[in-house]
């Protein structure tokens, strides 16, 4: 499984680590667009979401994508299913 982390702000010197891949929003552009891009970009292929943002949701579950609430990944982390 690829892990992407979208960044914006100063959040954009974040470095990636072993398994995960980072993606910095453009400087003109919104996180939630680069988030989209990522997901269109792997329609082939199971991609999963992790936003508590309402229209982020509804955009990327348009394009095939499964979403998790944080709560959800925070609780998988912790052993828990997180459906």
């Amino acid at each position: 499984m690829e892990v992407v982390l979208v960044v914006e702000g100063a959040a954009r010197a974040v470095e990636p680590v072993s398994g995960v891949s980072v993606v910095a929003a453009p400087h003109s552009g919104d996180g939630d667009d680069a988030i989209v891009r990522v997901v269109a970009d792997r329609r082939a292929e199971p991609v999963y979401v992790v936003t508590a943002d309402r229209k982020l949701r509804e955009r990327v579950s348009a394009l095939g994508a499964a979403v998790l609430r944080p709560k959800a990944l925070l609780g998988a982390s912790h052993g828990r299913d997180p459906s």
